[in-house]
C-alpha cells in the first residue's frame, strides 16, 4: 500500500514538472519574440515613421474630400428631385 502511494506521488509529480516545464518554455519564447520586435522598432528610423505618418495623414484626407464630394453630390441630386417636383406643382395649378 505504501509502494502505490508513493508510485502515485512520484506520478502527481512528474506531471507537475512537466507541466511547469512547458509553460516555462511558452514563457520564455515569448520574452524573446517581445525583444525582437523591439530591436525591429527600435531600427525603424525616425524617417520612416514621419513617412509612414505623411502617408497616413495624406489618405485621411484624401478620405475627407472624397467624403466632401460625396456629400455635394447627394445634396445635388436632392435639389434636382425637388426642383422637378416643384415645377410639376406649378404646372398642375396652370393647368387648373
Amino acid at each position: 500500500m505504501a509502494i502505490r502511494m508513493a508510485i502515485r506521488c512520484h506520478a502527481r509529480r512528474d506531471r507537475f514538472k512537466l507541466q511547469s516545464r512547458s509553460t516555462e518554455g511558452k514563457k520564455k519564447n515569448k520574452k524573446k519574440k517581445e525583444k525582437e520586435k523591439k530591436k525591429k522598432e527600435e531600427e525603424e528610423t525616425e524617417e520612416e515613421k514621419k513617412k509612414k505618418k505623411k502617408k497616413k495623414k495624406k489618405k485621411k484626407k484624401k478620405k475627407k474630400k472624397k467624403k466632401k464630394k460625396k456629400k455635394k453630390k447627394k445634396e445635388k441630386r436632392k435639389k434636382e428631385t425637388r426642383v422637378g417636383y416643384e415645377s410639376e406643382i406649378e404646372r398642375e395649378t396652370e393647368m387648373e
